[in-house]
């Protein structure tokens, strides 16, 4: 079993109130996010990952969440 660290890059919808706002609404300040899963191996965590990012598209601020990494995670 390994550690893996899934990014996620969260794109919010253009409410016109600016992007920092409309980021914050998505929760997504820093436009990223970080998912970190026990997997046998890639496929797996890349299942997860798909998972994970349809997960952050549910929230109705998202406008897209393409997943953009997943990496042997080795502290």
């Amino acid at each position: 079993m390994y550690r893996w660290r899934i990014t996620i890059h969260i794109a919010p919808h253009s409410t016109g109130n600016g992007q920092e706002a409309d980021r914050k609404a998505a929760g997504a300040e820093d436009g990223d996010r970080y998912f970190y899963v026990d997997a046998q191996n890639f496929d797996e965590a890349a299942k997860m990952a798909h998972c994970y990012s349809e997960g952050v598209k549910s929230h109705p601020m998202v406008w897209e969440a393409p997943i953009m990494g997943v990496h042997r995670y080795d502290p």
